[in-house]
């Protein structure tokens, strides 16, 4: 072996993934609502774990 590697898939060609996220991710903003409730019983130093409920399949989008 000569100790060299293949460069994977996603650094041999360019993905198609980031530019469709910016055009996504505005649009589904546009329209999409986030609300955060009991912010402020979150530590304002520390660490924590943020668990969001999901209600519909849509909202994963």
């Amino acid at each position: 072996m000569t100790g060299r590697r293949r460069a994977s898939a996603e650094k041999s060609r360019p993905s198609v993934f980031w530019p469709a996220a910016a055009l996504v991710v505005p649009a589904v903003g546009w329209f999409a609502k986030i609300e955060i409730e009991g912010g402020e019983h979150l530590p304002l130093d520390g660490s924590y774990v943020l668990a969001p409920n999901h209600y519909s399949e849509f909202d994963p989008l």
